[in-house]
């Protein structure tokens, strides 16, 4: 088990750290945070990474690992950090100390909970006809849909029917329902993204793509 210490001599603290080296198989910009990504074989399973990225697909297809060290183009090796302190990570604008991080669709960058839609989203979006397209702003193909809400008014009185098992999001930001029409109606989507703790801010952003300190959160793969 790693033990943060004092050093009994000078008393500068010491800060433990893991790393493993992997194959790219993107390019990845040193403080990108990155995952494994199962997608690429060139190593054997598990054995590449990528840059952490929601709009890459990264639900289904990257388990978040860490963040690279070191610059490096698509198929070289990159050093990881795995766990520990870490200085000058890609974060969003909107971090705060303290903040749990999260993926987000920029490419590399982690970002609080909010900012990164981590936890349960809600909108109330205009219907259509079935099988067409509605957009739900923010939402992604890999998202869970939780529960969609049909709602209908006739003399002043709404009617609420679950018509979540219809629902699914065909490409980032549209869902369609596959048999209820709803094109004068409204619907309430309850989503939620398959989001991980990577890491948590131990300074404020000053900007976005900042250079942030964190303390990484250790996914336990190596």
């Amino acid at each position: 088990m790693a033990i943060h210490k004092v050093d009994g001599v000078d008393g500068v603290n010491h800060f433990p750290k893991k790393f493993v080296t992997l194959y790219a198989s993107e390019a990845i910009t040193a403080g990108d945070w990155v995952g494994i990504d199962l997608s690429d074989t060139t190593n054997g399973l598990g054995g590449s990474v990528r840059p952490l990225d929601f709009d890459d697909g990264l639900s289904g297809t990257t388990l978040p690992l860490g963040v690279a060290i070191q610059t490096v183009a698509t198929d070289l090796s990159v050093m990881v950090q795995t766990a520990g302190k870490y200085e000058n990570s890609n974060v969003a604008a909107t971090v705060a100390a303290g903040d749990k991080l999260y993926a987000t669709t920029v490419t590399g960058r982690a970002a609080d909970q909010a900012a990164a839609l981590a936890d349960v989203q809600i909108a109330i979006v205009a219907g259509d006809a079935a099988t067409t397209d509605i957009a739900v702003a923010g939402s992604q193909t890999q998202d869970d849909i939780i529960f969609v809400a049909h709602i209908s008014t006739t003399a002043s009185v709404a009617t609420i029917v679950d018509i979540t098992s219809e629902a699914s999001f065909t490409t980032d930001g549209q869902m369609q329902l596959s048999t209820t029409g709803t094109g004068s109606d409204s619907l309430m989507v309850f989503w939620q993204r398959q989001a991980t703790c990577v890491g948590v801010a131990l300074e404020a952003a000053s900007g976005a793509g900042a250079t942030t300190d964190v303390m990484i959160v250790n996914q336990g793969f190596f």
